[in-house]
């Protein structure tokens, strides 16, 4: 496209994406945030294997769980943000598709 020819830019498209993008987390914060997530767990399990205490086992346990529930979290997330973007280009674009027939 040059400069100067919108004509050719999708602009359902461009909707679609602004809608999604003005409710949904960023996919660069998610990413840190289940990076973190997943560091943590490391740690946390490095953790578990050399404490005894088992107030502190248990604690340690809590972490991890809450760690993976936000990896968890992220990735539904995301992969709804996915899945809504993809159906809002076929089908908003493009209604008469028909995904049995493999357009």
């Amino acid at each position: 496209m040059n400069s100067k020819d919108f004509s050719s830019v999708d602009w359902v498209d461009v909707i679609g994406m602004g809608i999604i993008g003005t409710v949904a987390p960023g996919a660069w914060q998610a990413g840190k945030s289940a990076l973190h997530s997943i560091k943590s767990i490391k740690v946390f399990k490095k953790q578990l294997k050399t404490t005894k205490a088992i107030s502190r086992k248990v604690k340690l346990q809590g972490r991890v769980s809450r760690h993976a529930k936000n990896v968890k979290d992220h990735l539904k997330i995301q992969g709804s943000l996915f899945v809504g973007k993809y159906l809002i280009k076929k089908y908003v674009n493009d209604p008469g598709y028909n995904s049995n027939s493999g357009k």
